[in-house]
């Protein structure tokens, strides 16, 4: 907010630190007393041009119907479906001792939680068994729900009498996963030399490396834990008194491919204030959470958006926002199909992702907003001792609904030499009227004269610093919220005469 503000008041200071007055190297030969009337300054600007540099956070946007607004937007944070792969992962034993010629075992549980097809990207099945026969065996181990283009994924063997079969393994990438009566079924036949039909020892099978393509069925329930995130806005630096507005929002955007119902989970939507205190955001959505939209089976690869929006309809987040925070908190958690009671898919490109954006229309109201400022002051007036007196006038006609009482002092290093004005601050711009509504109404104009004698012309030519104090009000007498928007101009004109 400060450099929303400070260019309407510096711009008149700025004129006087900036500008030559006049080049009065000769003023030992004019005619004795003379006076001259010179303009300094005659600019219009819009507060858009001011705040296009609010701060390194912000942006500052245009709606359709003119009104400004500041746009705060975080990092967007990603996570994959890779978790959710480790927790199908889980489900699907890592070492599965071969104990019979025919065994299964189960990749859903009692309560239909589990997959239903797997497609494999990458990854083994090792596997290993002892041949405990004096005889030669001829030995086919067949995976009998895993399939490759179609087909069973069957592998022969011939093992010596009393032999252990080297490491083997079968090629998982590309291999689908098929279970039948919810289970994975292993089937070896092994033959001796007189054909008959034997069992082996030792026959363990050890999937290795393995990752995913594709995956659906009932999953299980998975949290994806985020940590504390944190979105920061500097609008209330160096300021105080109050901003009101009308209507901020606080948006999530989640983008989902994870073809899952899931919810979010709130762990934290905290506001820090500048003076540190923590003011959290208090909403239904905030306790319990809300859903978000996923893509159906036909949808597979797209992404499916959800916009959720904090406001005053649904939360407390006026009377945060009145606080002048400084930062937004927050920590934000997917629980993937929290009720475990709806089919749904993943693919190794499934992925969550959310951002946070503040919107902060300037659809509000400002009271007593008080801000302090030093900057470096040269007034640059040759042969000052010349100067008898001189007096600043400065118009001002605004279309802003904005009024600015700004008192100066002008200094020495830490000395006060002097001040803008001998009395207290003054309102040196006038806000435009406003109807009921905040929309502007009238241009309202002022004019001042700001007058300096020698010894204050004396104390000006000193200093080299400026410690500025100015408040801003909306109206000055009751709590209406005004409008401002792009199109509002202000028109500063700034002359000065001297006498010598």
């Amino acid at each position: 907010m400060q450099k929303l503000v400070l260019p309407i008041i510096l711009l008149f200071l700025i004129g006087i630190a900036c500008s030559d007055i006049q080049d009065l190297t000769d003023f030992d030969k004019l005619d004795n007393n003379p006076e001259f009337a010179l303009p300094l300054i005659n600019s219009t600007f819009t507060l858009q041009d001011v705040l296009e540099n609010v701060d390194d956070n912000a942006s500052v946007l245009v709606d359709s119907d003119g009104l400004l607004r500041f746009y705060y937007e975080s990092d967007t944070t990603t996570r994959t479906s890779l978790e959710v792969f480790d927790v199908i992962n889980s489900t699907l034993p890592p070492l599965v001792p071969v104990i019979d010629s025919l065994i299964g075992f189960r990749v859903v549980n009692t309560a239909g939680i589990g997959v239903d097809l797997v497609i494999f990207k990458e990854g083994r099945l090792e596997y290993s068994f002892l041949n405990p026969h004096q005889s030669e065996l001829d030995v086919k181990v067949s995976l009998l729900q895993m399939f490759k283009d179609g087909e069973p994924l069957v592998q022969e063997h011939t093992i010596g009498p009393l032999q252990a079969l080297p490491l083997s393994q079968f090629d998982l990438a590309g291999v689908a996963l098929d279970p039948q009566n919810d289970s994975l079924f292993v089937r070896y036949e092994a033959y001796n030399e007189a054909n008959e039909r034997v069992k082996v020892n030792n026959f363990l099978l050890l999937q290795k490396d393995v990752q995913y393509s594709y995956a659906s069925g009932v999953l299980e329930s998975t949290i994806l834990e985020n940590t504390n995130d944190t979105l920061a806005f500097d609008i209330y630096d160096n300021v105080s008194g109050s901003v009101y507005f009308e209507d901020p929002k606080v948006v999530i955007n989640i983008g989902n491919s994870f073809g899952l119902p899931a919810n979010i989970k709130v762990s934290r939507f905290d506001f820090l204030t500048k003076e540190g205190d923590i003011l959290p955001l208090e909403s239904e959505y905030i306790d319990n959470g809300f859903a978000f939209n996923f893509p159906d089976f036909d949808e597979i690869g797209e992404t499916k958006e959800t916009q959720f929006i904090f406001d005053n309809s649904n939360s407390n987040l006026s009377d945060v926002i009145a606080a002048q925070p400084v930062g937004l908190i927050y920590e934000l958690d997917a629980i993937t199909n929290p009720n475990q009671d709806t089919r749904g898919f993943l693919t190794d490109s499934s992925a969550f992702s959310y951002s946070v954006e503040a919107d902060f229309p300037l659809y509000a109201s400002i009271r007593a907003l008080e801000v302090k400022d030093t900057s470096d002051f040269d007034i640059n007036i040759d042969n000052i001792d010349n100067i008898e007196a001189l007096e600043f006038k400065l118009i001002t006609e605004n279309n802003v609904p904005l009024s600015a009482a700004v008192q100066a002092y002008f200094a020495s290093g830490n000395q006060v030499l002097d001040s803008l004005f001998v009395s207290e601050k003054q309102n040196i711009i006038e806000a435009a009227s406003v109807d009921v509504n905040g929309n502007v109404t009238a241009t309202n104009s002022q004019t001042i004269f700001i007058p300096f004698d020698k010894n204050r012309i004396q104390n000006l030519d000193k200093a080299n610093k400026i410690y500025l104090h100015a408040v801003f009000n909306t109206e000055q007498n009751n709590d209406t919220s005004v409008r401002i928007e792009n199109g509002q101009e202000l028109n500063v004109r700034v002359g000065v005469k001297i006498k010598y």
